[in-house]
């Protein structure tokens, strides 16, 4: 429910930078196909800069490195007596 309410406030807002920011009169026709037009490519952008950010976060090493003073198992073993 969050996540829904999240995303149409986001896409309200995107909405409302498109139309005072391209200067839309969406009672016009042409420019509700323009507002179509600008809205359909703000979306796709998005979409391709989240699949990245995504494929970024997935390549990431996300534990630390170890070193040999660090590891308590070697070759299967415990260093503790």
């Amino acid at each position: 429910m969050r996540f829904s309410t999240v995303l149409v406030i986001l896409l309200l807002i995107g909405s409302f930078l498109i139309i005072s920011s391209y200067h839309l009169d969406i009672g016009k026709g042409e420019d509700r196909i323009s507002f179509a037009k600008l809205f359909g490519k703000w979306i796709v952008h998005a979409g391709k800069n989240t699949v990245n950010l995504m494929g970024m976060a997935i390549h990431m090493e996300w534990f630390p490195p170890t070193n040999a003073s660090n590891s308590t198992i070697t070759n299967g073993s415990s260093t503790n007596p």
